[in-house]
């Protein structure tokens, strides 16, 4: 480590917001954001085989699964190879 930086530096950094890489790469902070997508639908699993009306469960999908998708990705212009992930 060196004396004046408090951190080590690494290829992959936490901003408040997305992970930043050094390559500037935004494969990191896609895969999370689909392991975010991941998460947020197995919580809900149940309701989505519930009988709740669909608009309710459009509303819900919305709200956990797009937001997941998108949060941290909104500073970003994804790339065509990168949107396709």
């Amino acid at each position: 480590m060196h004396p004046e930086i408090p951190w080590t530096p690494g290829v992959n950094k936490r901003y408040p917001g997305p992970h930043l890489n050094t390559n500037g790469s935004l494969h990191p902070e896609i895969r999370n954001r689909c392991v975010a997508m991941h998460k947020a639908w197995v919580r809900l699993q149940k309701f989505w085989l519930s009988s709740s009306p669909l608009r309710v469960k459009s509303i819900l999908f919305t709200m956990h699964i797009l937001s997941a998708a998108w949060s941290a990705l909104e500073a970003f212009v994804l790339k065509e190879g990168e949107y396709r992930t």
